[in-house]
């Protein structure tokens, strides 16, 4: 359609008066809804929402969002405000203009039929929008918009209303603690079924990220996996899922690892086998990256760990040693291959996988710090067979590490290629001299550390560049 002219424009705001008739309210609405969406498409037009904010529309939409409009001009008018809030600006005139409680009040169940529910739905969308911005996200938690719209996820509410409240609820959870709330309001079981195989590929994605940012909060963890999450959680890995759901429901489960108490369940639902083929060249980098994290977490149980490597772990994960990984994959990567090899019945399979010279490299001026102390720490438990260490100081391990023990190097990274060079020399008849080498550092107890966390960016909806930290086994006494 094309633009109209503001004198046009201003004719059908002043249609949306709370004293003309429902009929002329409803029409004026969908003409200024189809100005600023193409109906086929389903594309915004910018331009045409500016236009249409600017005429005055704003006042007019938040006052027919109130009790006595009829059910046809509510779904108009919320439909309108899901347009004009697409803005931040126009998003903070319309929360200006007092949106938020009548929207909030649309959320009620009122009578079932299917308009209503249509209400629901446009109306969680809506708040949705408008809770992309964080300072507005506020405004809608203190309006107490939680319990209706936890009460939308349930089974009598139609799939657009589910879907709704599900987003909405998703970017919510970055307001303080009110992810808490989330969870107190009774969120995770119909967040749960919504996982189900009848549930849309797109819906289970929303229910994922809904979940993700759940755990993220630590005292949901339990929650979580007292309402039996992880089953469901396991099947979306599955290569039937997209990219995106396979990243969160891993991360999920990742989360849930952290905790001890959940292992054997994560092992028991078969989360193994498909994480395996997550760190597979058929994934993008965030999906295996996030697998190597969620299996080194579980690869800290020796039951587990055997599992893991029967399942074919090593080879993938020597691929993403190489130079086409970055930095932070080949950290995970060494990670779990250190988490596995401290369990000396994996070694020789690491080392026949080729893993040695490639963690060599890695031990190179340039790398990162941890990645240099990781590598150094891989290299030490693979030493502990005899018949590595002809491959090890072959592949030329011996000059990088004595290297890494200059002081310019972080006092962990010094102990840990100290130790490596120690239990080299103790196996090896000579080993050749490479410049200055101090004496070696007292050895701590054996102990467990964290990767670094990723930056978290607020969610967005169909993914999440965030990580759950990983674990990794120090080596005890040499």
């Amino acid at each position: 359609m094309p633009p109209l002219p503001r004198r046009d424009l201003r004719k059908l705001v002043r249609k949306l008066g709370v004293h003309r008739r429902p009929n002329e309210q409803q029409q004026a609405l969908e003409q200024l809804a189809a100005l600023c969406q193409d109906q086929s498409s389903g594309t915004v037009h910018p331009e045409a929402v500016t236009a249409v904010a600017d005429t005055g529309a704003i006042s007019a939409l938040v006052k027919l969002l109130g009790r006595g409009s009829t059910v046809n001009v509510h779904v108009a008018a919320a439909s309108m405000a899901m347009f004009i809030a697409n803005d931040a600006a126009h998003a903070a005139a319309i929360v200006a203009a007092g949106a938020i409680p009548p929207l909030v009040q649309l959320l009620g169940r009122g009578e079932p039929c299917t308009l209503r529910s249509k209400v629901q739905a446009t109306a969680a969308g809506a708040l949705g929008i408008l809770a992309k911005t964080l300072e507005i996200s506020a405004s809608i938690v203190a309006a107490s918009a939680i319990p209706p719209q936890v009460q939308l996820l349930g089974p009598s509410s139609l799939v657009g209303a589910q879907k709704s409240a599900t987003v909405a609820l998703m970017f919510l959870y970055w307001h303080g603690e009110v992810a808490t709330t989330i969870a107190g309001a009774g969120a995770i079981p119909p967040l749960l079924r919504l996982l189900g195989p009848i549930s849309s590929a797109e819906m289970q994605q929303d229910v994922a990220g809904a979940l993700l940012q759940l755990a993220r909060s630590g005292d949901n963890c339990g929650a979580i996996a007292a309402a039996a999450a992880i089953p469901p959680l396991v099947l979306l890995l599955g290569p039937g899922s997209p990219d995106d759901v396979q990243q969160m429901s891993a991360e999920v489960l990742a989360i849930l690892a952290e905790h001890d108490e959940n292992l054997a369940t994560i092992a028991a639902a078969g989360a193994i086998p498909p994480l395996v083929q997550l760190l597979g060249p058929a994934s993008v980098a965030d999906v295996q990256g996030i697998a190597a994290i969620a299996l080194g977490c579980l690869a800290l149980q020796p039951e587990h760990a055997g599992t893991i490597t029967a399942a074919g772990a090593i080879p993938p994960l020597v691929q993403l040693l190489g130079f086409c990984s970055s930095a932070a994959m080949q950290e995970r990567a060494v990670g779990l291959l250190v988490n596995l090899a401290v369990h000396t019945e994996n070694v020789a399979t690491i080392a026949a996988a080729g893993a040695i010279a490639p963690l060599v490299l890695l031990l190179r001026q340039g790398s990162p710090a941890d990645l240099q102390q990781e590598s150094a720490t891989a290299l030490w438990c693979l030493a502990v067979h005899a018949e590595n260490l002809a491959t090890i100081a072959g592949a030329g391990a011996i000059p990088p590490l004595v290297l890494l023990l200059r002081p310019r190097s972080p006092t962990d990274v010094q102990q840990m290629a100290a130790r490596a060079l120690r239990r080299l020399a103790m196996n090896v008849t000579s080993v050749p001299w490479h410049g200055w080498w101090p004496p070696l550092p007292l050895l701590g107890p054996r102990r467990r550390w964290a990767f670094s966390d990723l930056p978290r960016q607020r969610a967005n909806v169909g993914g999440t560049n965030s990580t759950a930290p990983m674990r990794v086994l120090a080596p005890p006494h040499t």
